[in-house]
């Protein structure tokens, strides 16, 4: 389908597919859609009168825009979305001295269930267009399409099917507003239809049925990095024990970050929080460097990561492998196409950036996870291949197997809707070394549109060991649901027994953002953390004994730009809730 403002030709995905692929990038497009508000926060309201023409529910259209819009918060450097609620307007103005435009402050989706989209558009699925002389933007959803250009689309057959990346035959609703949204950011299209140098992205114009189009691509996250002026936020944490929340604190340095993540790292044989985020170096735009600083309890000390230079704003989070207390560890998904740069099948990879002196000296590497475990040995790997994922890794500690436990969700693009490999959660208990993760369990069939949440705590319910949190990429309700597992060894290494029921975490509880869980000693309780996709979008916390029957233990606790991440202490009380604003 012709998106934005562009209309290039039919794919030929057979033949560029075949082509072979060793250029660089082509220069980035910007949108002839211009907004002057790019950089920093970017309201949005949705008028859902006619959602329900488009599909069963009026409430699931307005979740498949806030997952499209939020996909560039957590993956991307550029700026940020916030749905700030419904609205009736049915249009904003072009004047910035309009009526409307002089009563808003927020951009608009709408739907439009019975006109054909403009001549200037070609019958596109959607389009952007700026509004109220480019300080905001609207996006326009179409039903109906003029397919024999007669001037007419009401005849059979010119109406299209929206769903999500599961219904086959029709469009991902979801990933057509990612797209939209990426012109709101200055973005216009790659060229997937060049026979000599194509190029595959989320803001390419072709038709998308999957989900994994929502997932931006190496040219999508270059190219924000290069068009769109940086996100300038603060990090912030908060404190957990067993009496509540304390008081925010902001991180230093302030107002040149674009996001947080927290985990644990060791010094001296005791574990400290610790957080990672990207720093701006330079007074240019495009100088944005990862930083490693343990949190303001044990000390300020910052290290700038060497490597690599430029982040692009890709999701990470330090960790430490707790079978080696010695080493501490930044993942972080790598933004390069692989194994080949600009093709639609190609994947993104994890990498580390290990240390054993609080990033004095680093190493870095890819993460890998071993694809065989035979033979009757213990966690020996016959074969590997890296860690494949667009979000944020969890990682929890188990202390009955000394092992740390590591879940993603799988990048996997061969295939459309259906492909139970897209989007898969996979959990590794145990290392092989101190770049490999043991062979990892799929889960049953769960497949998560976003970063997962994990927290384990020896038999803490009916014998089971961790919770993994997601949102299941075919719920079109962004639904935070939970899972219960228990890790057993094997001969060659530990397996997974599930739960064979999903908890629905709270009535109204979804999220279109990684989310973040842990466990407090203190409490025997869970808890897990989300920026929620109902009005506003702000941090939710709930908490549960057993992980089957959650209570909210905190509403609106803060604004976020991406979710949150925990750090929590394997042993002890105090965990620390860090986020972006």
């Amino acid at each position: 389908m012709a998106t934005g403002r562009q209309v290039l030709g039919p794919l030929l995905l057979s033949v560029l597919l075949a082509l072979p692929r060793s250029h660089a990038r082509a220069v980035c497009p910007t949108s002839s859609e211009a907004h002057t508000n790019i950089n920093g926060l970017k309201s949005f309201k949705i008028n859902t009168a006619h959602a329900t023409s488009f599909v069963a529910d009026a409430n699931w259209a307005a979740q498949a825009v806030i997952l499209g819009a939020s996909v560039w918060n957590e993956q991307a450097n550029g700026g940020h979305f916030r749905f700030t609620g419904t609205t009736n307007i049915t249009a904003l103005e072009d004047s910035a001295g309009g009526t409307n435009c002089a009563s808003t402050d927020y951009s608009l989706v709408r739907f439009d269930t019975s006109t054909c989209p403009a001549v200037a558009h070609s019958n596109a699925a959607a389009y952007t267009e700026a509004r109220c002389g480019g300080s905001r933007f609207e996006i326009i959803v179409f039903k109906k399409f003029d397919n024999n250009s007669d001037g007419n689309c009401a005849d059979a057959g010119e109406t299209r099917t929206f769903g999500n990346g599961a219904d086959v035959g029709g469009r991902d609703l979801a990933g057509l507003l990612a797209h939209e949204f990426g012109h709101t950011q200055e973005l216009g299209h790659c060229d997937p239809t060049s026979l000599t140098d194509p190029e595959y992205c989320t803001m390419a114009t072709n038709t998308r049925a999957s989900a994994t189009w929502r997932n931006p691509y190496e040219w999508d996250l270059n190219c924000s990095q290069e068009v769109t002026l940086k996100r300038e936020v603060t990090g912030f944490d908060q404190t957990h024990d067993n009496t509540g929340f304390g008081g925010a604190s902001a991180m230093s340095p302030s107002n040149i970050l674009t996001k947080v993540n927290g985990g644990v790292t060791w010094d001296g044989g005791t574990a400290h929080w610790a957080t990672s985020y990207l720093k701006r170096t330079g007074a240019g735009d495009t100088d944005w460097d990862p930083i490693w600083g343990e949190s303001p309890t044990t000390g300020s000390s910052v290290t700038e990561l060497t490597n690599p230079s430029h982040f692009n704003g890709g999701p990470f989070v330090p960790s430490v492998f707790r079978e080696d207390q010695t080493i501490d560890r930044v993942f972080y998904t790598y933004w390069v196409d692989y194994p080949t740069q600009y093709v639609k099948s190609s994947v993104h990879r994890v990498r580390q950036i290990q240390s054993t002196n609080e990033f004095v000296n680093q190493d870095p590497d890819y993460l890998w996870r071993c694809n065989s475990m035979t033979g009757g040995v213990f966690l020996q790997c016959t074969d590997k291949t890296t860690v494949r994922s667009s979000w944020p890794l969890a990682v929890a500690w188990l202390a009955t197997t000394q092992r740390a436990v590591v879940a993603w969700a799988n990048h996997n693009n061969d295939g459309d809707g259906d492909d139970s490999e897209s989007n898969r959660l996979k959990i590794s208990v145990g290392y092989v070394d101190n770049d490999t993760l043991s062979e990892p369990t799929s889960s049953p069939s769960e497949r998560s549109a976003v970063g997962p949440g994990l927290a384990c705590h020896e038999n803490f319910s009916s014998g089971y060991d961790c919770i993994i949190v997601f949102v299941d990429v075919t719920n079109m309700d962004n639904e935070v649901v939970a899972r219960r597992f228990s890790v057993s060894a094997s001969s060659t290494r530990y397996t997974l027994s599930w739960d064979s029921s999903t908890y629905v975490v709270y009535s109204g509880g979804r999220t279109a953002n990684s989310i973040t869980a842990w466990y407090n000693t203190n409490t025997a309780k869970f808890y897990l953390a989300y920026r929620t996709s109902n009005t506003n979008q702000k941090i939710y916390v709930h908490q549960s004994a057993d992980a089957t029957s959650w209570t909210l233990n905190t509403a609106n606790l803060d604004d976020s730009v991406s979710g949150p991440s925990a750090a929590s202490y394997f042993v002890g009380t105090n965990n620390l809730l860090m986020y972006a604003k």
